[in-house]
């Protein structure tokens, strides 16, 4: 939902909202490795993950609510909610560090479908929030459309999700490094 977002709120391209949402993507790249670098020296993963959750979160609200950002300033902001979003790789060690070795590799698959499971669920989820936020409008195309306030409304549900990842890492023990 972040491309027809952006199209909406900076009256962009889809080429060009494609290109900002790419940042996004490309800031997860980069900081993955530079979390499992930092729990490492740190020895800590949960810090790195909370720290990730809680400025992704902080960033992904600025995304979304802070007007008037520059475009520039906006793919910048898309990279470095993805750069702190790359702390959730860490999840993946953890797991594996919690369980009986002979057990890594089932629960290693289960917290991949876990993340593969939250596209099935995120998609309709932001798509009926949506929908709930629509004030009726149809484009020239008879097609729904929705304002910027309806997507700031879906969209929420990401940086919420973030927070709640926060609060419940305050329940997560550090089982390499306790």
């Amino acid at each position: 939902w972040a491309v027809p977002f952006l199209m909406q709120k900076y009256g962009i391209s889809n080429e060009t909202a494609s290109f900002a949402n790419v940042m996004l993507y490309l800031g997860i790249a980069i900081g993955s490795p530079i979390a499992a670098k930092c729990s490492d020296y740190l020895q800590s993963r949960v810090k790195v993950m909370s720290l990730s959750a809680i400025c992704a979160t902080t960033l992904f609200l600025a995304i979304i609510y802070v007007p008037d950002l520059s475009l520039n300033a906006m793919f910048s902001l898309l990279f470095f909610a993805g750069t702190f979003t790359g702390g959730q790789i860490l999840s993946f060690a953890c797991v594996k560090e919690a369980v009986p070795h002979h057990m890594g590799g089932t629960a290693m698959g289960f917290t991949n479908a876990t993340v593969m499971m939250s596209g099935i669920i995120f998609q309709p989820l932001l798509g009926l929030l949506l929908d709930w936020a629509w004030s009726g409008g149809f484009d020239e195309y008879g097609k729904r459309f929705y304002s910027v306030d309806a997507y700031q409304t879906a969209i929420l549900a990401v940086p919420v999700c973030l927070f709640l990842s926060w609060l419940l890492l305050h329940f997560v023990r550090n089982s390499k490094y306790s």
